[in-house]
């Protein structure tokens, strides 16, 4: 199999044509996160004052935020459904439920389409506490989606985080390991219910996860081959795109089924 091409693309015609609209919360401890409805983008996450997520120009001219992947991340391999790299959650237009009980949660809604794709209802839930931040998706599949010779909808979820590198991501490890060369490489790897990242210029970061047991990671160009170096991209992901695992057995969610995933962000404590 050759090098899939991973290079990110936003469809600016799509985003450009529906309304946005930023949701800000604030948390204690000097917390705050943006959530912009119009592809559940992540424009912010500070955590006790620290910029952990941002959203920023690339050198390729295109605005970079977190995003939600789904139902698949990277392109088809093995299937047929014509959908577009990296899913078409990222460029539709959410719900937002509204749930007072809780003062610092945003929850949204999306019915996620495309092609010939059956599609899947996804809810995420953003939770900003004291220097913690929580993100909870939750992928179900209705009956209707389902005809009577298929067994399962897949998919391959993804969340795309842009973190803050003041000072590029040379020198980003994860878990001790120094991932340079992977990130300039667009590599993958499987990592681990708990994992400690260290960005340049900003302190120790713990992320935990349940269910996205990989981790891919990117950075930028511009037109003259330089590297960004005010970003990183560390993508937690269900499975390795690289395999077809969109598609295969393992992804699909069965009538009436559900499945989440779990991303906790914290500042390592000293």
């Amino acid at each position: 199999m050759g090098k899939i091409d991973m290079r990110r693309t936003e469809n600016s015609e799509t985003l450009a044509d529906q309304k946005t609209i930023v949701k800000e919360i604030r948390g204690p401890s000097l917390s705050r996160m943006e959530i912009q409805t119009l592809g559940a983008r992540i424009k912010d996450l500070t955590l006790s004052g620290v910029k952990i997520l941002t959203t920023v120009p690339r050198g390729d001219g295109e605005e970079g935020s977190s995003h939600p992947c789904s139902p698949l991340f990277g392109p088809e391999i093995n299937t047929h459904y014509n959908l577009p790299q990296h899913g078409t959650m990222r460029d539709s237009q959410c719900k937002v439920k509204e749930n007072a009980k809780y003062l610092n949660t945003l929850a949204l809604e999306c019915n996620v389409k495309g092609g010939s794709y059956p599609g899947v209802t996804v809810c995420q839930n953003f939770d900003l506490g004291s220097g913690l931040f929580t993100l909870e998706t939750f992928h179900s599949v209705s009956a209707y989606n389902l005809s009577s010779r298929l067994i399962g909808v897949p998919v391959n979820f993804a969340e795309h985080l842009y973190w803050n590198a003041p000072k590029g991501h040379k020198g980003v490890k994860i878990n001790g390991v120094d991932v340079t060369k992977m990130i300039e490489q667009d590599e993958i790897i499987e990592w681990l219910p708990r994992n400690k990242i260290e960005i340049p210029g900003i302190p120790t970061i713990i992320l935990e996860q349940q269910g996205l047991n990989f981790a891919q990671f990117w950075v930028g160009k511009n037109s003259a081959g330089e590297y960004d170096t005010n970003y990183v991209c560390i993508e937690p992901v269900e499975g390795d795109p690289k395999t077809g695992f969109f598609g295969s057995e393992k992804s699909l969610i069965k009538s009436a089924g559900m499945r989440q995933t779990t991303i906790r962000i914290n500042l390592e404590k000293s």
